[in-house]
């Protein structure tokens, strides 16, 4: 049973992949000229950037979940933040407020991966002393 379980997993993924990947080729199906969503100029524009930042997003999210035993499994969560925020910004079209400035995206993204390092170092110390 545990078999077909997996099978179906794997299954979901690459055709996950496949779908996203897809959608990378699909604004070349659209004319030029035609208004896009988001705030992008066009809407070949709009499908290239958000399947672009879906991918990396999705491929991240792999990374980290095949990543269980290693202990620096959380460095992937950078890319993901990233990634993350990327489509946040650009799905609520807010790029053209402060929440797409550099200072935010890095302060954010430093911020939770200190935060993450100071965890995975004290954690590390304490299975070391135990």
């Amino acid at each position: 049973m545990k078999y077909k379980t997996m099978t179906y997993k794997q299954l979901f993924y690459s055709l996950l992949i496949i779908i996203v990947t897809f959608f990378i080729c699909v604004p070349d199906l659209f004319e030029r000229g035609v208004k896009g969503f988001f705030g992008f100029s066009s809407l070949r524009v709009t499908f290239n950037q958000i399947s672009l930042m879906t991918f990396g997003f999705l491929a991240s999210l792999r990374l980290f979940h095949t990543e269980k035993e290693k202990p620096y499994r959380f460095l992937y969560l950078a890319p993901i933040l990233l990634f993350g925020y990327n489509l946040f910004v650009n799905v609520l079209d807010a790029r053209k407020t402060d929440y797409n400035t550099f200072t935010y995206k890095i302060t954010i993204i430093i911020g939770v991966l200190l935060g993450l390092a100071v965890y995975f170092f004290i954690k590390k110390r304490k299975k070391a002393n135990a």
